[in-house]
């Protein structure tokens, strides 16, 4: 913890001295009020670790733990075979179950594979992974520096998204900036070693890198420069979310650019073209429709939520009820076991791992398994409709916004207390901002703000049924149904609110 004091402070001078090199430079912010601010949210990382480490059994149980795990377990590879790591980290090792790269390192991992999960381009969990194997060589292991530097990724991505969206709340920058920072659940996510805090940093960099795409000062060659640095933020981690904010603010600003009137109409009927082009794209390279895959994703992710034991053999992968008493474990030997007779099992074959298949009674007793991973059954997961595409999908879309909101509420413990008036908050700023926008004259950039938060709460809410993960989620959107409401209450004091005459 000593050497993540030391790293805070070295931070805290270069924020406060010249803004980190001039990202957090600003007319409306002060240094000093920066400084401030990233103190405030750097509390989140202890309050993040307390809790998951006593109020939920250990830190090494969940996400951040594992990625701690796993990231150093990567770095490792480097003191052995440096060519080896820096293949890894540009993603051209050979890491098959055959070679030694896998059977030294990569299989004592859990988010590396991460089983057979099922992914839009490939497991992003790598990305975070390579990001904090470089970090261990300055963390010294610790936990609280790999948080910090999340922490101030985070923080990066805030300051982006702040400059490129404060111009439409003039005389609120401070509201603007306290919004991204000060949410309960964004402040306490972006504090920890998750994948939040780059989500925000990639956030951040596609609205800050799209500007510039339509700043006339730019040359042709460096807007080209800038748009496959973005393509590469989208297609490194999330794409599901990035590609989303980086589509509506694209077209937002087309909209703006050309300035025509009727904006809205131009602004929404090029977002209905563009989920139609994305659709047909899905059906290109995917080979299934969009919905479809999101269908996918929602069984994958109620599956992997009913937990799981699951071994490997030298031809099939397993997968059991989360139960140790179907197991015989080999003695004197660690993490190697037989499956007792009659236990039931779901395998994969080596030869077609895209053919699920059913064992119904286990006869086999003889055939050793070594153990891949086990996963702890999810009590907070929830059944939802798989979009059919007719009039059953409204009530869908719905639903999955408000389950994405927190809803049903509990109040039982004082984290479900927080959780819960946090979403009967969002839900608020949400439906007062659906009813501002009848009357705010400059819709555009409102419209912005809702479709960016619409869209990803139907995602969260259909694709991810787990309230636990999605009060995760929720961070990233968030800030954009709080201020949304922000923008409403500008403009009416602005003067920007449609009255009726008399």
């Amino acid at each position: 913890m000593i050497i993540a004091g030391v790293y805070l402070l070295i931070i805290l001078f270069f924020i406060y001295k010249n803004g980190l090199f001039g990202i957090f430079v600003d007319k409306s912010i002060s240094p000093l009020q920066f400084t401030v601010f990233f103190v405030l949210k750097c509390l989140a990382i202890p309050v993040f670790y307390y809790i998951y480490q006593f109020y939920y059994g250990g830190i090494e149980n969940y996400d951040a733990g594992n990625f701690l795990k796993d990231s150093k377990i990567i770095n490792s590879i480097f003191y052995e075979s440096p060519f080896e790591y820096i293949k890894l980290m540009f993603g051209l090792e050979n890491d098959a179950e055959n070679t030694e790269l896998y059977s030294k390192f990569i299989s004592h991992t859990n988010n590396w594979d991460e089983g057979r999960s099922w992914r839009l381009f490939f497991n992003d969990n790598r990305s975070l992974l390579r990001i904090h194997s470089l970090i261990h060589f300055i963390s010294f292991n610790s936990y609280y520096v790999h948080a910090l530097f999340s922490c101030l990724f985070g923080y990066i991505g805030i300051a982006l998204m702040y400059r490129s969206l404060k111009h439409y709340f003039i005389s609120k920058e401070i509201w603007l900036l306290g919004v991204f920072i000060f949410l309960p659940n964004l402040w306490l996510f972006s504090g920890a070693l998750l994948k939040e805090p780059l989500v925000l940093l990639n956030v951040g960099l596609i609205l800050f890198l799209t500007d510039r795409l339509f700043d006339q000062k730019y040359f042709l060659l460096r807007k080209l420069t800038y748009l496959l640095l973005i393509i590469f933020i989208i297609y490194y981690l999330k794409p599901q979310v990035s590609l989303t904010i980086f589509i509506l603010y694209l077209l937002f600003k087309v909209v703006e650019v050309f300035n025509r009137k009727y904006k809205v109409i131009w602004y929404v009927g090029s977002v209905i073209v563009m989920v139609v082009l994305v659709n047909f794209s899905f059906l290109i390279f995917k080979d299934m429709s969009m919905f479809s895959f999101i269908n996918k994703k929602q069984a994958e992710f109620y599956d992997v939520a009913k937990g799981g034991i699951f071994l490997k053999d030298s031809s099939k992968f397993v997968r059991l009820l989360y139960d140790h008493d179907l197991l015989i474990n080999e003695k004197g030997v660690a993490d190697v076991f037989r499956i007792k007779i009659g236990a039931p099992f779901y395998y994969w074959k080596d030869s077609n791992q895209k053919d699920t298949l059913f064992c119904a009674s286990n006869t086999d007793t003889l055939t050793k398994y070594s153990l891949i991973y086990e996963v702890v059954p999810g009590r907070s997961g929830y059944a939802i409709s798989h979009i059919n595409l007719n009039l059953a999908d409204v009530g869908t879309f719905f639903e999955s916004m408000f389950r994405a909101l927190g809803f049903p509420y509990q109040f039982g413990s004082v984290m479900k207390s927080v959780v819960s008036l946090e979403g009967i908050f969002l839900t608020l700023c949400l439906l007062l901002s659906l009813i501002g926008s009848f009357f705010v004259r400059d819709k555009n950039i409102l419209f912005f703000l809702l479709l960016s938060s619409v869209f990803l709460l139907i995602l969260f809410g259909i694709a991810t049924p787990n309230v636990g993960a999605i009060v995760r989620y929720r961070c990233i959107v968030s800030p954009f149904i709080v201020l949304s409401m922000l923008y409403c209450i500008n403009h009416y004091e602005a003067g920007g609110i449609r009255k009726k005459s008399k």
